[in-house]
């Protein structure tokens, strides 16, 4: 599926999909340099999932850096209400398109970039809840368009 955040926005449009406490979800997913923005220092979320209705207190996503050349993929977790520092996965080049995974084992989330791995230990276990779509920004929005194809497998 395309999904795409419009100038200006933080999120794309998509309908609401709930889950009954995933532990493993993977995704095909291509950057493109749409996805290029100088001088942004958030992270950004490409997908993920929430656990019950409140993304902000339980909820584990693939995160996007942005480099001039360059991006960054990072684990975004929160556990418990409380944001856990992000870990480096791999840095790719723009218009790349990689394999990705995230499976909750044994009181972590492991997150897997075509091979490479981050895990992040968690206090809380999956519940059921949400699915995540890709999101710009803390507080900055793109300034044009930004394009992902994401295909779950």
């Amino acid at each position: 599926m395309i999904y795409t955040i419009k100038k200006g926005q933080h999120s794309c449009k998509h309908p609401i999909s709930a889950h009954s406490g995933t532990v493993r979800e993977a995704r095909i997913v291509t950057v493109d340099s749409s996805w290029r923005h100088e001088g942004i220092k958030s992270i950004h979320k490409l997908w993920g999932f929430g656990y019950s209705y409140q993304h902000h207190i339980n909820s584990a996503r693939l995160g996007l850096k942005l480099f001039p050349d360059y991006f960054r993929l990072v684990t975004y977790v929160y556990d418990a209400g409380i944001r856990l520092k992000e870990k480096k996965i791999k840095d790719l080049p723009y218009d790349t398109t990689f394999a990705s995974s995230i499976d909750y084992v044994s009181g972590s989330f492991v997150f897997n970039v075509d091979g490479d791995e981050a895990k992040v230990s968690v206090t809380q276990t999956p519940k059921a809840g949400f699915y995540l779509f890709p999101y710009f920004g803390g507080n900055e929005v793109p300034e044009r368009d930004v394009i992902t194809q994401i295909i779950r497998i």
